[in-house]
């Protein structure tokens, strides 16, 4: 990941990357593209000057404001690549900051960690934090924070594809249904290694959904619309995560899916508007 990262950055800024540089286009990025279908007025700033409640300014390293159903939201994100734990102090220090700005969310990144001290602040009060180790999750947390409003709901429409996401009452939980690749990928199963299945139609996903899924697997038939399939490619490619697109065809009367297997960004060059930009 700091490889990718300092290479994105350097692409980008025309530069090599500044200590810890990749740990914010990380947390941007991620950001970025799971608020890219919902918020209004979304404003990012790196190394953001910051006023609090007396007018003060903090500089923050990653700062987010949007509006989701008309309710402004601000997040303001630390980043530390230091060679050693982050201490008590330092996250107390940051903990004063955003309390001193209003209805400001706080998220704690350390690459090498948080001394025990510091984790012990940090869940007293409330902060969001990640380590090194942890960090291949963020992307997942962020998720489930913002899930009631970025999940696609009924009413979306495939761009081109429609995809089946692991459901509770009806509605998707936030992750993904993962099918193997393998000379058992004609079956659908939860499972950490495959890809993302993606569908022509609503039709067919409902199909597959129901031939290959079982009530132990509550799920749902989705549209991904374009601003959707962006942020998920961009999150996929992230974590390492391939999708297929299924065909379906006819073998000795039974119907069966043949998969075609696509890494994140050949499906963003072939099938999204605007392409990732991270590689």
């Amino acid at each position: 990941m700091r490889r990718h990262f300092a290479r994105w950055t350097r692409r980008a800024k025309g530069r090599d990357a500044r200590p810890g540089e990749y740990l914010e286009s990380y947390v941007t990025y991620i950001y970025q593209s799971l608020l890219v279908r919902h918020a209004q007025n979304l404003r990012v700033t790196n190394r953001a000057k910051v006023p609090d409640k007396r007018g003060n300014k903090y500089e923050i390293d990653v700062f987010f404001e949007f509006e989701i159903a008309d309710i402004q939201h601000r997040v303001a994100i630390e980043c530390k690549d230091h060679q050693r734990p982050v201490t008590r102090d330092e996250v107390i220090a940051f903990h004063g900051k955003i309390t001193d700005m209003p209805s400001t969310i706080g998220v704690f990144v350390s690459q090498n960690g948080f001394q025990q001290g510091a984790k012990t602040y940090l869940e007293e009060h409330g902060v969001k934090y990640f380590d090194g180790t942890s960090l291949p999750t963020f992307g997942n947390a962020v998720t489930s924070w913002l899930q009631p409003v970025m999940l696609p709901n009924e009413s979306a429409i495939g761009q081109p594809f429609w995809t089946i996401m692991p459901a509770q009452d009806r509605e998707p939980t936030g992750s993904w249904l993962i099918i193997p690749l393998d000379k058992g990928s004609h079956t659908g199963r939860m499972e950490q290694d495959g890809a993302v299945p993606l569908f022509w139609s609503k039709p067919e996903a409902l199909r597959y959904q129901k031939f290959a899924l079982t009530d132990d697997d509550p799920s749902c038939v989705r549209g991904l619309e374009q601003p959707a399939l962006r942020a998920m490619i961009g999150l996929a490619d992230l974590v390492g995560i391939r999708f297929a697109t299924m065909s379906p065809f006819v073998h000795d009367g039974r119907r069966l899916y043949e998969c075609t297997s696509w890494n994140p960004q050949d499906l963003a060059d072939e099938f999204v508007s605007v392409g990732v930009t991270n590689r």
